[in-house]
């Protein structure tokens, strides 16, 4: 069974800012982001232990988008069966900044 995915809202203004910056180079690149980033989540709605934890915050996984520099950083609420995406995160940014967010 598939776990919901439940999208918090700072994540999903992240990949809504990630889609308008692709647009910005190219529709056509903004929609194979979009289909890569949907079908990320789809493997991680069906399967979210397969992908790893993140070393020094375990109970936060992630899952790098294909062919683009973003990783999909989540956690799984067995209990509910939901998993809740945090961030939408550009591999570029600087990653003590997702440390703090992982903190709270």
């Amino acid at each position: 069974m598939a776990y919901k995915l439940i999208y918090g809202k700072k994540s999903r203004s992240e990949l809504d800012e990630a889609i308008t910056w692709y647009k910005d180079i190219s529709n056509q690149t903004a929609t194979k982001f979009y289909s890569a980033a949907q079908s990320r989540l789809n493997e991680i709605s069906d399967q979210p232990h397969r992908f790893g934890p993140i070393r020094n915050r375990r109970r936060y996984r992630r899952a790098k988008i294909k062919r683009f520099p973003y990783l999909i950083v989540f956690r799984i609420d067995e209990a509910k069966q939901k998993v809740h995406i945090i961030s939408i995160w550009h591999e570029k940014r600087n990653p003590s900044d997702l440390m703090k967010r992982l903190r709270k």
